[in-house]
């Protein structure tokens, strides 16, 4: 099983709109219609690629929060990251320009891989030696999509298994 990560610009002025489109539209007959892959693909800018699964991303989430104190669940637009993530049945992280002022430095720093590979092996009690990389490569997405945030965007990241 894989997970793919999508990492995607909005404009702020678009999160109602994101919110509503999270929820699959119930019809009077036929099944609900899903246009929130519709909305992501016409609004959304894709700011970063990561080809890696988001699996390793859960173990970055780890690694940022217990050695950088890096909690990406602290954000101005959580709920919305909460909303889409239970309505989606997906993993969901909503970044803001607070989180580029906070973390980009911080994100910035050399990280060796090995020392990623060690942390994903603790963490997830797997022997995988492309984890450091993939781990170093989606902290670099990360640090990448920050950078494009400004005053009138937000980035959401996906994990979708």
């Amino acid at each position: 099983m894989s997970a793919d990560v999508e990492i995607i610009k909005f404009r702020i002025s678009d999160v109602r709109a994101l919110r509503a489109a999270a929820v699959p539209q119930k019809r009077l007959l036929g099944p609900a219609r899903d246009l929130f892959w519709e909305f992501v693909r016409e609004r959304g800018v894709r700011v970063v690629e990561y080809r890696w699964s988001g699996f390793y991303f859960m173990s970055i989430i780890g690694f940022l929060e217990d050695r950088l104190q890096v909690n990406l669940l602290e954000a101005d637009h959580d709920e919305l990251a909460r909303h889409i993530a239970e309505i989606r049945g997906i993993s969901a992280f909503v970044f803001t320009k607070e989180h580029r002022e906070r973390w980009m430095a911080l994100l910035g720093q050399a990280i060796s891989e090995r020392e990623l590979e060690a942390y994903d092996r603790e963490f997830s009690e797997r022997q995988d030696p492309d984890a450091g990389r993939a781990m170093h490569e989606g902290i670099a997405a990360l640090h990448g999509a920050l950078s494009q945030i400004d005053d009138d965007s937000l980035v959401l990241v996906c994990i979708v298994t």
